[in-house]
This record gives structure tokens, sequence and C-alpha cells, in this order.
């Protein structure tokens, strides 16, 4: 093999500088700020910063489950620069260099947080260098940089070891190193061309897909408003009793029950009951909650006094839809109405009946008459989006319309109030025991749903 020349050797001596003497620098100030015996205890402290770094993520799933092991516990032995600079640089109170952590710090500023940012902004300079060479006086400038900065964070030892490495001969196993260098060279300009490809590609994709969506809500609007003029329309033809008169009718009841008058069972009120347990009373079957009961409907709406009133008449607290929606997944799920929840469990609601599987629902949406599955996900995914807490919404927004109609289907109340962030209703509904080792698969519980 022909021999390395000058600009080639400097190449060389800087990656063996930067991958193999930095590492061990960093990872030495590393264990001062967070000495190993107590290192697992502080990442358990900090759990809720390190989960906000994730769903940012600054970090990726394989350093969160070098973290966060399933098995053993965490040692920085196993963690890279870029998880220890970002570790530091949140759960400790270092200084910032004057122009942050990604610029090359000034040449007067020797303190931990301008050192880690010098070995860092070297470091991504050569992993994006287009060549197997560098240049004398960058390469002195360089070094002196990062040698003094492993220096300061490593000490004296590694200080000595940086200046034999520059004048360290380099052997057969060094000039392989350049071939495998100038090999993935080659790989990475590569690689470069296909993600500059790719990311036109996503740009124009993720355009279309903004148009689509702001067709679709306009449409839904019209279709939403469209829709409730018609049931509007539908009950005043149905019911031509005005309103204020069933409400006269209403209070003279209540005021017969308060002062123990008999109140008589008539025709129209136990036609009235019969009615609140058939299906399909008020929402034609072309929407979605095909066998929507008046219950499961008062329950989505939140009329906690009609909700009482069926109840108090032995309607069937356990009606569902056609898809496995019951009123007390409905009051939960919609509006989180903490009070029709706990009205429906004290009247023995099972809080263990679950949606219907995936497959149940696709078949059903398959003899519906104008609804289709795609739709059915897209409600779902904008439910969950639009009326969960603040880091549900952000987790679900980055996720799918699949992912969230394999979240919903098969769900119990309590899988869905865990996944959602409500709070008062997990607690209530713990409180009449449910079963919260109830799960849609034996790894997915409602302790895996709450995480």
């Amino acid at each position: 093999m022909a021999p390395l020349s000058d600009e080639e050797e400097n190449y060389v001596r800087l990656a063996l500088l930067l991958k193999g003497v930095t590492p061990r620098a960093v990872r030495t100030y590393f264990d001062r700020e967070f000495p190993p015996t107590y290192l697992p205890s502080t990442l358990n402290t900090n759990y809720n910063t390190l989960w906000d770094l994730k769903l940012k993520r600054i970090i990726n799933q394989a350093q969160w489950n070098l973290l966060i092991p399933r098995n053993g516990v965490p040692d920085s032995k196993t963690f890279d620069v870029t998880l220890m600079v970002c570790l530091i640089r949140n759960l400790t109170s270092i200084s910032s260099p004057i122009n942050g952590f990604d610029s090359l710090p000034l040449p007067g500023e020797t303190t931990p947080g301008s050192d880690l940012a010098r070995i860092k902004f070297y470091r991504n300079k050569l992993a994006h260098h287009d060549s197997n060479t560098i240049d004398a006086n960058y390469f002195h400038t360089a070094w002196t940089d990062i040698s003094n900065a492993v220096g300061r964070l490593g000490g004296e030892t590694m200080y000595q070891e940086c200046k034999e490495l520059k004048e360290k001969i380099l052997d057969q196993s060094n000039h392989e190193i350049v071939l495998e260098i100038k090999q993935s060279l080659k790989e990475m300009k590569e690689l470069r061309k296909t993600i500059d490809i790719l990311g036109t590609e996503h740009t124009k994709v993720t355009e279309n897909l903004r148009e689509l969506q702001s067709s679709y809500s306009t449409l839904k609007t019209s279709q939403n408003t469209l829709q409730a003029e018609h049931i509007e329309v539908r009950e005043s033809l149905k019911d031509p009793i005005p309103s204020n008169i069933k409400d006269q009718f209403k209070r003279q009841i209540e005021y017969w029950e308060k002062t123990d008058k008999m109140f008589v069972s008539t025709r129209a009120s136990a036609y009235q009951v019969k009615l609140a347990n058939t299906k399909d009373t008020m929402i034609p079957l072309e929407s979605y909650g095909s066998g929507s009961t008046p219950l499961v409907l008062t329950c989505y709406d939140g009329h906690t006094d009609m909700v009482e009133w069926m109840l108090h008449n032995d309607v069937n607290v356990d009606q569902c839809r056609d898809d496995g929606v019951s009123g007390l997944f409905m009051a939960m799920h919609c509006n989180g109405n903490i009070e029709i929840t706990q009205l429906l469990l004290e009247n023995n609601a099972d809080s263990s009946i679950c949606i219907y599987s995936k497959q149940y629902i696709a078949e059903m949406m398959k003899n519906h008459p104008t609804g289709t599955l795609g739709k059915l996900k897209q409600n779902i995914f904008d439910t969950l989006v639009k009326s969960t807490s603040s880091r549900v919404t952000e987790y679900v927004s980055q996720k799918s319309v699949n992912y969230a109609f394999d979240v919903v289907a098969g769900s119990s109340p309590l899988h869905i109030a865990c996944f959602m962030g409500r709070i008062n209703v997990v607690r209530c509904l713990i409180d009449y025991n449910a079963n919260i080792n109830h799960g849609k698969r034996r790894w997915d519980n409602t302790i895996v749903l709450c995480m």
C-alpha cells in the first residue's frame, strides 16, 4: 500500500483523537458530575425531564433504552459523547458558552461547558468532512484546541496521551483505517444524495397533506352543520310539544314526588322509558354511532339531568352501540364528565365492557351505508388529539390514524381514561373496583397505557 500523504495522516490522527480519546475525557467529567453509584437514582429523580427530551426527539429510542434499561442498571460506559453532553446540559447547572453549545467557543473560554462544546463542534465537523485529507494549519489549530480541552476535562494523563498520539508513527492498521474511511466517504455521499431526494419528496407530500386536511376540515364543518339542522328539523316534526311546556310538566312531576304525592305511571311515561331503551331513536343510521341509544347520546352530550332521569326509570345502564361503546365509555372518552361517570357507576355500570375488536369494527364498517373505516379512524384520531391533555395531544399527533384506532379498539373505559390523562375519571373508576389488570393483550394493560 502506498504511504499516506501528510494531509491523510492529519485526517487519521485527528480521527483517532476525536473517536478514541475525547469520549474518555468527556466520560471522566461526566462521572464527576454523576457518580456511577448514584447514577440510577439521579436518572429516576429526573425521569420527567428525560421524558420531555424524548418527546422532543432530543433523546432517541436507543439512548432511552440505555438510560432506562429493562434489565440491569444504567452505566455511563455505554453512553456516547452526544448523550453525555445532553445529560450534562439538561440535568446540571453547567454554564453555557457565550455563543451556546452549538458553536465553537472563543479561544479564551476554558470552562467545562466551553470544552464540551469545543469537543462536540470538532466531532461534528469531522463527521461532515467530505474528504480524507486535512491541511496542516487547520490540523495544528484543531489539535491544540482539542488536546487542551481533553486535559482540562480528563486530567494530565490524557493530555500526555494526546501529545504522544500526535507524534506516533502510524502502522499498517492505521493505513487500513484510511481505506475504510475512503469507502465510507463514498457511501456517505450517495446517502446524502438519497436524503436530499427524499427530503424534497417529503416536503411535497406534507404540502399535499395540509391541503387535504384543510379540505377535510371544511367538509366536516359543513357536514356537522347540515346534520345538526337535520336533527333539529326531525325533532321539531316528531315532538309537537314546546320545550317550555315540557319543562313545566317536569317541574310538576318533581313537585309531586317531593311532596310524597303518588306518581301514576301512564302509557305515555312507560312509552318514554321504552324509547330510552331503544336504539337509534334520535340519530339516523347513516351516522357512525349506529345503534346509539338516548342514554349513550346524553352521556356524550353531558346532560347529567337526563342521564339521571333515565337511570331513575330503570333504563339499562349498560346499553351499547353496535361497535360496543357504552354510556360509561362515552361520558369518559368524549368530555371526561366526572358527574355522569360517577352517576353511572353508582347504578352498577359495568366498567369492564370494552369496545369491540379492530376486526369486528372493520367488518361492521364494510356493511355501513355511507361511512368508511378510514373516516372512522380519522374521527378517532381527531378526538384523541383535541380532547386530551397537552402531553397526550403532542404524543398522538406524531402518530398515525392506525395507531389511534389500535389504542381505542378493544379498550375498556379505564384503558382510555389512563391513556387520555383523565386522572379524576381514573380515580373514580378505581374507587368502584375497575379491574386495573384487565388488558386488551398481555402487554397492553392499564399500567402500560398510563406510562
